[in-house]
């Protein structure tokens, strides 16, 4: 079990007209006080699924959620107090990576992103 947190650091200076992009986050575990979020992005990831053609992903059933958090496998990233996205850590995947899921690994799951930042890089 991971609990921490990340700041992020990251600066883009592009080249020919020497626009710069900045961009300070933190990574955090989410806690239970933004469960009603979490529910609320996922039910918008949803729909934006079933809109869009493609049925990937479940109704998420919020005491798994809970349980995710509790167990300090549940993240989000945070930048000037407003939260950008949710993901959740699993250290193994067999249903997706098969045979290929013997090696240590990380996967990040699940990522919602809040609308006020799709499409902003």
């Amino acid at each position: 079990m991971v609990s921490s947190l990340i700041f992020c650091n990251w600066y883009f200076k592009k080249k020919a007209n020497l626009n710069i992009f900045y961009f300070y986050c933190m990574i955090m575990n989410s806690g239970l006080d933004d469960l009603d979020f979490i529910m609320r992005l996922f039910q918008k990831a949803v729909e934006y699924q079933k809109n869009k053609g493609y049925n990937l992903w479940p109704e998420f059933d919020r005491k798994f959620i809970e349980n995710e958090i509790l167990e300090k496998r549940h993240w989000k990233i945070v930048e000037n107090g407003i939260t950008i996205c949710f993901f959740s850590v699993q250290y193994n995947d067999p249903v997706i990576w098969q045979e290929r899921d013997k090696d240590a690994a990380v996967y990040l799951h699940r990522i919602t992103i809040n609308p006020d930042f799709k499409g902003k890089g």
